[in-house]
Formats: structure tokens, C-alpha cells, sequence
């Protein structure tokens, strides 16, 4: 079955931007990060087409460019690859122990595959829905669109991410169940399913955005004490 994912980390886009140029961090030692572990394999084999040997050195290329500061558009893809990387290494992973699935969810009528916001929208999260696999996280450059629309990267910082913790906190599972079967799936059959598997992403995203929230006891690289922001990354099936 065709399928996405979405995983989240905790930033201070401010502290990841200052990054870019300053060397500070060695490309090396993300490659080699016990934050990346997991992700350094997944993230090498897609980038060099399943050789572990070419794409180990379009990560290394593509991390040493944004830490120097040598940005060439051209190599937008391969940034947006590496950022999953960078951040494990210097943020505050959100998915190290679930990650929001989308399987039977990446089928929902009327929607581009994995997007949810038909959905978002007849639960009244507006703010979610017009956010939402928005891919407008611009990193490695300091504005502007990203280069590349796969993955997609989006933010929510600010007074949005406020108002996305306003819509989820109240939101219960009755509202959910409430949701007409045809929104959900085109086969009246799948429905509860689908239901099962949105509640589970929604309840992870607002676990996600409360610890976006929270203050942290002491700075990172990569996270400050106050003013933190949610980078979501949307993958799999394109």
C-alpha cells in the first residue's frame, strides 16, 4: 500500500539559520552522530539511487555546504535530504519512538496523497489545515521558498503555533467519529480504520506541539530555552 510519514522535531529557527556558513559543526561529525543511527541509511541509500558509497558522499558534500556556506540551488534536493540529519544531531527529535503514519490516510478523497487538510478543515482546525504539509521551510536559506517541494519541510513558529495548539488541545474523538464515512475513505468499509489511524496522527502532533511549547532547561545547538518552533518533515510516497 502507498504510504507517508511525517516526522516532527523541536528548533529554534533562529539558532538552526546562524548555522549556515558559520562552521561550527563539522559535516563528519553528523555522518556520524549517534542521533543518526537510524535515519544516516535511510537518508544515504536515497540519495545516491541505493549506493551506499555515492550517496555517503552527496550527504558529506551537501552538509559541508550548508555549514560553509556554499549554497547552489542546484543541490536544493540533497540539502533537503540532509536537514533530517543536521537536525537529529543538533535539535530535539520528536519521533524517536512513533512517527505519524499515513496509509490508509494517504488516500483521502479529494486530497493530494498524504495531505490531510479536507479533514482538518470539516474538524474546524483551520489554522492546522491552512499549515499543513505547506512546505515552507526555506532552510537551508534564510527566506524565501524551498528550492526543492520533495520532501516537504514546513514550520510552524510563533503566533501559529499558538494557534495550532489552541485547535488541537480542546479535540476529542467524538468530534472525529462525528466526521461523515465519504469524508473519510471512498470505501464506506475502510472508514473506521481511517478514523483510527487519524486520531493516532492528531494525538501524536498534539504531543508534539506541547513539547514544541515548553520551555527547555538548557540551551543546544540547535534548541533554546524559550521560543522553540515545530519542523514537521512529510516523506515516503510521492
Amino acid at each position: 500500500m502507498s504510504d507517508r510519514f511525517v516526522r516532527g522535531w523541536k528548533v529554534s529557527p533562529e539558532k538552526l539559520q546562524a548555522l549556515v556558513g558559520k562552521k561550527q559543526v563539522e559535516a563528519k561529525a553528523v555522518l556520524e552522530s549517534r542521533a543518526n543511527e537510524e535515519s544516516l541509511e535511510e537518508v544515504v541509500m536515497t540519495l545516491g539511487d541505493e549506493s551506499e558509497e555515492e550517496g555517503t558522499k552527496i550527504a558529506g558534500d551537501a552538509l559541508a555546504a550548508i555549514l560553509g556556506g556554499e549554497l547552489n540551488s542546484d543541490d536544493a534536493y540533497a540539502y533537503g535530504r540532509v536537514t533530517e540529519l543536521l537536525l537529529n544531531h543538533i535539535a530535539r527529535p520528536l519521533a524517536a519512538d512513533d512517527e505519524i503514519v499515513m496509509e490508509l490516510t494517504y488516500h483521502v478523497p479529494g486530497a493530494e496523497f498524504g495531505c490531510w487538510n479536507p479533514l482538518l478543515k470539516a474538524l474546524k482546525l483551520r489554522k492546522l489545515a491552512r499549515t499543513w504539509a505547506r512546505g515552507n521551510f526555506a532552510f537551508p536559506w534564510a527566506k524565501g521558498k524551498p528550492r526543492s517541494n520533495w520532501p516537504a519541510w514546513t514550520l510552524i513558529a510563533g503566533d501559529d503555533l499558538e494557534a495550532v495548539a489552541a485547535e488541537l488541545e480542546p479535540l476529542t474523538r467524538k468530534q472525529l467519529d462525528a466526521l461523515p464515512a465519504a469524508l473519510l475513505a471512498d470505501d464506506e468499509a475502510d472508514a473506521a480504520e481511517t478514523r483510527d489511524e487519524l486520531w493516532e496522527g492528531l494525538k501524536t502532533l498534539r504531543k508534539w506541539v506541547k513539547t514544541a511549547r515548553r520551555d527547555e532547561k538548557k540551551e543546544r545547538l540547535g534548541v533554546a530555552i524559550q521560543g522553540n518552533a515545530l519542523v514537521l518533515l512529510m516523506d515516503g510516497d510521492q
